[in-house]
């Protein structure tokens, strides 16, 4: 019913702002069924139309890359973005212009939706660039609902990918601050929960793994189905690994599955079943078989092998959790193959 009501405000919209929102959406639709590339030319498409063209590449070009993003390339732009923010204190950054031109507003939304996208599919550099990219339309047009979720992720890359944790956690530490100073509560749940990633790193694993239920909550307040699912997907993820009392996590797990296969999101259940199949052989139960019959919100019946096969977050947390699990049973022929599978 969504698509066909997306199909009914593409064909009456008046003009390309009408439609905007209903392409957000659909690209949304797109990443949650595992179709990354379709998703990511939709968002590039879109971005061009509203004057951020980021790819020089055919459309038909089978793989997810922006190609002309080289590392040289985003090392500048970055370099650029951390030059601009030094001349810029966080009181001044606190008290910045807001962003009124709705294309701009627009095109960070699609920015963020398409960061999401090449995290998910582990293009770690063009992801950065992404992030780059909104910081520097935020320092030029005034801060947008969505610029304290791209200083948030900022410190993400900081802490996580180049292990600056001081500099990644007062990124954070700023886009929570620009969250609260903003009027527009609708992205909180998405700020909290990216927030997380680099807290995680400098606060105990135990009290941060909270840190997602508060951005289930502020989800639910908005009525945010996707990143509340996100959220409690995370938390699960987050007790199985902080070692929390595992007949609970086992009912938490169920019933985040229940409502994933409710939402259809097809993303997050392909990443999930993998750990909730470890956690069940742990506590003695039986093991979710392979699951053949999976519905997209396009109608569409995926099994979980081929879902694994699209998305490269899937394939890996599949491979280290079974490598994980074997080693944890001493089945340790079956883990060196594993390992081998994961480092291949």
């Amino acid at each position: 019913h969504l698509e066909i009501l997306i199909r009914q405000i593409m064909h009456f919209a008046r003009c390309f702002e009408d439609k905007c929102q209903a392409i957000s959406i659909s690209i949304t639709l797109l990443f949650l069924s595992g179709k990354m590339l379709e998703g990511v030319k939709a968002s590039l498409s879109t971005l061009a139309s509203l004057g951020e063209e980021l790819s020089r590449s055919p459309w038909w070009v089978p793989k997810l890359v922006i190609d002309f993003i080289t590392p040289s390339i985003v090392q500048k732009h970055l370099i650029e973005t951390e030059t601009k923010l030094a001349g810029l204190s966080d009181e001044t950054l606190l008290n910045y212009s807001v962003m009124v031109d709705p294309s701009k507003i627009m095109a960070m939304e699609l920015m963020a939706n398409l960061y999401d996208m090449l995290a998910f599919s582990y293009e770690a550099l063009k992801a950065s660039f992404i992030l780059s990219k909104m910081i520097q339309i935020t320092l030029k047009h005034g801060m947008s609902p969505l610029s304290p979720l791209a200083f948030v992720q900022f410190g993400n890359y900081y802490a996580i990918v180049r292990q600056l944790y001081d500099i990644g956690h007062h990124y954070v530490k700023l886009g929570l601050a620009l969250m609260k100073q903003s009027p527009s509560r609708s992205h909180d749940c998405q700020i909290i929960l990216h927030s997380a990633h680099t807290r995680m790193h400098v606060e105990p694993l135990q009290t941060a793994c909270e840190i997602f239920l508060d951005g289930f909550k502020a989800a639910m307040k908005t009525g945010d189905s996707r990143y509340a699912m996100t959220c409690v997907h995370f938390y699960d993820g987050a007790c199985f690994w902080a070692s929390k009392n595992l007949d609970e996590l086992v009912r938490s797990m169920e019933a985040t599955l229940k409502q994933l296969r409710f939402h259809k999101n097809l993303l997050l259940i392909s990443i999930m079943l993998p750990v909730v199949r470890s956690t069940l052989r742990m506590v003695g139960e039986s093991v979710i078989p392979q699951q053949n019959s999976l519905t997209s919100v396009f109608g569409e019946t995926h099994n979980e092998e081929d879902l694994a096969g699209k998305v490269s977050s899937a394939m890996i947390t599949k491979q280290f959790i079974e490598c994980y699990e074997a080693f944890i049973f001493r089945e340790f022929d079956n883990a060196r193959n594993c390992a081998e599978k994961f480092f291949s």
